[in-house]
């Protein structure tokens, strides 16, 4: 497994990258929307819905029995201006 947190732009970006199994991008997520179970764990879906909440994307590549590339990249920036808002009081 490999990680990688780069600072590219105006954006945080890290990479994910195993050689595991993989598996199909589409059929893990349609499958996640649908069989939502109250286990706590959210998955893949939940990393999505959180980093677009903070304005960022997520990149999931997998291939079935090639392993997995994430890529989650969030800005640094709102509106043109640094919000150091969550640093307030430190």
């Amino acid at each position: 497994m490999k990680l990688l947190l780069s600072l590219e732009d105006s954006e945080l970006c890290l990479y994910i990258d195993d050689n595991g199994r993989g598996f199909q991008v589409d059929e893990a997520l349609d499958s996640q929307a649908r069989f939502r179970e109250p286990t706590g764990h959210f998955g893949l879906l939940g990393m999505s819905e959180r980093i677009k909440l903070l304005g960022g994307t997520l990149c999931i590549d997998s291939t079935a029995g090639s392993g997995t590339c994430l890529v989650a990249c969030v800005p640094l920036e709102k509106d043109g201006r640094s919000d150091d808002s969550h640093f307030a009081g430190r």
